[in-house]
């Protein structure tokens, strides 16, 4: 019989652009969901950059101040594993919209958001983002998990489809769209 998987869902409020915030006190790193006994904690698409960071993806630096913010939060995660969202790159420097999984205080993995990308109303995700191609499944305690972006979720014949080939467990759906409330 499999254990049974403790899941935290991690709601965070990230401005768009504020990378540079406090790691030490940084909310990504699981903290709290390992003192409340979770195995896993999943953490908004794009929780690193903020979202949509739009147009500062087409800044270098911006990527890559991202990116080495995911290793600072990967090296911090202890007694937990996390799934992540940040703005990860190809070989030629093109953004992806991914999920990262860290446990143990380093990286173990990085997926690309694989389908279809929004372009109504305030998303224009496609000019953005280079699309993935593997979709990714990893081991938690006894359970196996199975991860898709934004909406790869909603996508028939996507990856959630191709994923039961893997028999993972539980799929998970990092997401984030931006909202008001009327005041």
């Amino acid at each position: 019989m499999t254990k049974p998987l403790r899941l935290a869902l991690a709601q965070v409020n990230a401005t768009v652009g504020d990378i540079a915030r406090e790691r030490p006190q940084d909310p990504l790193s699981g903290d709290k969901a390992r003192e409340a006994g979770a195995h896993l904690v999943v953490f908004p698409e794009m929780a690193i950059p903020g979202y949509p960071p739009e147009d500062l993806l087409l800044r270098a630096s911006f990527v890559e101040e991202n990116l080495a913010a995911w290793r600072d939060v990967a090296g911090s995660v202890r007694g937990v594993t996390a799934v992540a969202g940040f703005a990860d790159q190809d070989a030629k420097g093109r953004p992806y919209n991914a999920a990262g999984i860290a446990a143990g205080g380093r990286a173990l993995g990085r997926l690309p958001g694989r389908c279809t990308f929004p372009t109504t109303s305030v998303f224009d995700e496609v000019r953005y983002f280079r699309r993935g191609k593997d979709p990714m499944v990893f081991p938690v305690g006894g359970s196996r998990v199975g991860i898709t972006v934004c909406e790869d979720i909603w996508v028939r014949g996507g990856p959630c489809s191709g994923k039961r080939r893997r028999e993972p467990g539980i799929i998970l759906n990092i997401s984030a769209s931006p909202y008001h409330t009327p005041g």
